[in-house]
């Protein structure tokens, strides 16, 4: 019998703002599936977690959507919502990278935009996974 299993990610990487900051923030996000599944969707699965980027926003909670490919439990997209500091609702839509030349970077990359409420782009996201935290959890399924 088949065991069921939970989206489980944590993402690191830089945020570079589109205005005032001449060095980008240090980022990450630790995301978890709200539902655990036997088969992988086909289709986006919610996440809960949280976001941190000092001072931007320090442990925000965020929630939002990852799509996810047909048969597997690398994500292809997301589309999170968080509070910032001073109030304003964020949001950060990022995909994962696609690169044949480097597969392990594809794999581990995710790039993408964080917007205001009325969506202006407020600035550029790369992260990657943080594998070696969740290896055994790879190894295991």
């Amino acid at each position: 019998m088949l065991a069921p299993f939970g989206l489980r990610q944590e993402l690191f990487g830089s945020l570079t703002l589109a205005e005032g900051r001449d060095r980008p923030l240090p980022i990450g996000i630790w995301l978890a599936s709200t539902r655990r599944w036997v088969l992988p969707p086909r289709s986006a699965v919610r996440v809960e977690g949280r976001l941190h980027a000092p001072p931007l926003a320090t442990h925000a909670q965020v929630t939002g959507l990852v799509d996810l490919r047909a048969l597997s439990t690398h994500p292809d997209a997301y589309r999170l919502e968080f509070q910032a500091a001073d109030g304003r609702r964020l949001t950060l839509s990022a995909r994962r990278l696609s690169a044949r030349t480097t597969p392990l970077m594809a794999l581990s990359t995710v790039a993408g935009t964080l917007r205001n409420a009325s969506g202006a782009e407020l600035g550029q996201v790369e992260l990657r996974h943080d594998y070696r935290q969740r290896l055994a959890d790879w190894l295991v399924h």
